[in-house]
């Protein structure tokens, strides 16, 4: 196997449909379908190994197997975690330079996590559909209540799946249901672009009873 469990890659740009990818040894294959043109161009990272392929992170379902000639070369790259004060920073460079760079930040409430902020830290990065901070005001840990119930999303399970790695996230997640826009004390906890709509939409939990919501951003304010 030319990559192990861990490893990060690169899957190709120029892949194209309908046609047999090998293995390096050259007798497993796998042919390129349409459905997996979403993951294009797309760093991830190596969740398990066998000999016909592997399966990747990005693909939340492991729908697909991926082969080595499916990944560009990634030796000369490396992605460096750090804390600092409550926030955990992953940045991916190409030998010193910096290509991209993520941050899972903890709520001053909570108590700080470095393994599981490492962990969302590193999910943002490989995953460039995931909004930077920078983008928007809003922020995971920021206190938010909500001004319009009509942007719930109350049926969006795979969503909480993608973007929540706390198993707690999708206990809570109250489906079909929607929230009261006369309570306060909610906050971010997720965020992430719904690549269809073109839109940011915020996972959020009330601090009153742990219950979670996804909510486009326009619907939610700062407290």
């Amino acid at each position: 196997m030319k990559y192990k469990v861990g490893d990060i890659v690169k899957i190709r740009k120029d892949l194209i449909n309908g046609k047999d990818y090998y293995m390096k040894n050259h007798y497993y294959s796998t042919i390129f379908i349409n459905e997996m043109d979403k993951y294009l161009g797309l760093y991830t990272n190596i969740i398990s190994v066998d000999r016909r392929g592997y399966k990747v992170g990005i693909d939340s379902y492991y729908s697909y197997t991926w082969t080595d000639e499916m990944f560009e070369d990634t030796t000369s790259e490396s992605i460096h975690i750090t804390r600092k004060d409550n926030k955990v920073i992953a940045v991916y460079k190409n030998d010193d330079t910096v290509i991209n760079r993520a941050e899972a930040r903890c709520h001053p409430n909570d108590e700080f996590d470095f393994e599981y902020g490492a962990k969302l830290a590193m999910e943002r990065l490989l995953n460039e559909t995931e909004i930077k901070s920078s983008d928007n005001d809003f922020e995971v840990g920021d206190m938010i209540h909500i001004i319009d119930t009509g942007l719930v999303y109350n049926t969006y399970i795979d969503w909480i799946k993608k973007y929540c790695h706390n198993p707690n996230d999708l206990a809570h997640y109250v489906y079909g249901r929607m929230p009261s826009n006369t309570v306060t004390g909610y906050r971010i906890i997720a965020k992430g672009k719904h690549i269809s709509l073109n839109e940011t939409l915020c996972t959020v939990q009330s601090m009153t009873d742990d219950s979670v919501y996804i909510i486009d951003e326009k619907g939610i304010e700062k407290i």
